[in-house]
Order: structure tokens, then sequence, then C-alpha cells
């Protein structure tokens, strides 16, 4: 099989145009032209139809899209898995997080499992993508621990709770609240609240939003921001006060405080999610780990 065809074609078939294909994949554009006219050529039919302007699929060209599509994945997964064999490896499992904070909660199961099934590789992925069906995909990951909201309404991705998280404020160590024992609605009022940024998870968005409204805090006061270092860097500085949906310990140093909200503060859910129809016999090693740990 020519692999490069095939990578060229897809990249092509994306695109719509061979400069943009070309540039994806390194090669010159009439490099990547030789290629595809010799695949139509092997497989006697035209994959696109081209003009001046664009470069279109043809209907039978977009059928064939499906099927390369699998193909290159079954190959790079395959060559992956034999590259794991020479190495030793007996098998592999890709995990998946948005971010250190939340990869905390299944730290001690991958340690257990691996400490079980020290010849299974274990390989991470930290990508925001992962608390999303088509992301979860794309990164054809195994297993991950992600928000579940979105996840959840995918029927082939099975999503099991795995922790509720209090959501808990950093203030600035000369900040007015640093003081108290605790927070209460009251207190934040024309603050601003340093939150990470959900917009783009609709059912976590509102979800999240409801919670902040059951507590009693106007969600007018609420400012999204990308990542949890940033959040931490301007709640220091004194320009506002940082939430963040990971349980943060009692710290107490030269630059912020962190404090709990009284009554029942709004919480961030995170998840175990896997796909229901995966045939990686390390993820069914690693699930039982999983379910053991459970009745501990």
């Amino acid at each position: 099989m020519d692999t490069k065809s095939f990578k060229y074609f897809i990249s092509l078939a994306r695109h719509q145009s061979f400069t943009k294909a070309a540039k994806e994949c390194s090669v010159t554009q009439t490099a990547m032209s030789i290629h595809i006219s010799k695949l139509e050529e092997e497989l006697k039919f035209k994959l696109f139809s081209r003009n001046s302007r664009n470069v279109v699929l043809t209907k039978a060209g977009a059928n064939f899209l499906a099927y390369a599509k699998r193909m290159m994945d079954e190959y790079e997964q395959v060559v992956a898995e034999s590259y794991n064999i020479s190495l030793g490896y007996d098998g592999r499992l890709l995990v998946g997080a948005s971010n250190f904070p939340d990869a905390i909660y299944i730290i001690d199961l991958l340690k257990a499992f691996h400490k079980k099934y020290p010849d299974i590789l274990v390989e991470t992925v930290t990508e925001t993508e992962v608390n999303e069906p088509d992301g979860f995909r794309e990164l054809e990951l195994d297993v991950a621990v992600c928000l579940p909201y979105e996840l959840q309404t995918d029927p082939d991705i099975e999503v099991i709770p795995l922790v509720r998280r209090p959501l808990r404020f950093v203030v600035n160590a000369e900040h007015p609240l640093a003081g108290k024992q605790k927070l209460s609605p009251n207190d934040l009022q024309g603050e601003k609240l340093f939150v990470l940024q959900l917009t783009r998870f609709r059912n976590t968005s509102e979800r999240v939003r409801q919670e902040w409204l059951m507590s009693g805090i106007d969600t007018s006061q609420l400012v999204e921001i990308s990542d949890f270092d940033d959040i931490l860097i301007l709640a220091s500085s004194g320009i506002g006060v940082g939430v963040l949906p990971y349980y943060l310990p009692d710290i107490r140093n030269s630059r912020f405080v962190v404090l709990d909200l009284e009554g029942t503060a709004p919480y961030a859910d995170l998840a175990l999610a896997y796909r229901r129809d995966s045939q990686n016999p390390s993820l069914r090693l690693f699930l039982e780990v999983f379910r053991e740990m459970r009745k501990e």
C-alpha cells in the first residue's frame, strides 16, 4: 500500500486545494499531483473534479474517502502496536485529560494499573478536546478523565462519574477578604470572578451557570479565562478573585490565600469516559483495575 498517496488524498480532500494540502504534507504541489494521478490510475476512477478555482471530490472519491481514512487509521494503529511490541510491550493504553489538575484524580489508578500490568505501555494526552465527542475520537483515546456533560450525550461513549469537586476561591494575600474564614455571596459582590472558559462546552457551561445561581452569586461577575495558571496569576496580582474547579489544598504564602464558600458552593464534576465499542484488550484490563479500586 502506498501510504503517501492515501495521506495526500485525505489532505487534498480536506483542504480542496493543492497549495494548502502540499503545505500540510511538506511536499511540492507537483509531487502531490503525481501521487494523486497515480492513485486515480490505479483505482481506475477519478477522485477529484479539477478546475481553475478549486478541487472537489467526485461522488466516487467521497465514497472512497471514508475507506481511505479507516485504512490509514488502522495502518497507523498497527504500526504503533508493532513498534511497542518491538520495545517489549504487550499492549498500549492512551489516556486523555484536559490538564494535570484533572489527571490528578486518576494518578493512583494509573499507578495501580502499571504495577499490575507493567508490560502495557501507558501514554497520556492533555488536550481540551477530550471533553468533546469529536475530539475524543480524533485523539484516538482509549479512556479519558473529562467533563461529563458533553460526552454523555453520545451513545457510543460510556461515562462513569468519578468525582465532584467544590470550587474554591483564590485572593491576593493583602485582599480585604484574605482574613476571612469563609466567603459569603455578599462578600463577592462587585468582584471580578475569574473562571475557566467553558463557552465552547454548551451543556457544561449551562450546568455550571445554574450552580452559580443556586449559590447566590451574580453570573455577570464571571470573567472567563482559558488557563488555570492565568487565573492564579490574575488572582495573586489582586486584580480579582480566582475560582478553580479542583480542590486546592489550604495554601497560605506571600502571594495568595485559598478560601471556601459558605453553604453549598458551585461544583465541577469529573468523569471517566471510554468508547463502548473499543476492541483494545488493554482498556478492558484498565477498567477491571478501576472497578477493583472503587470497591475498596
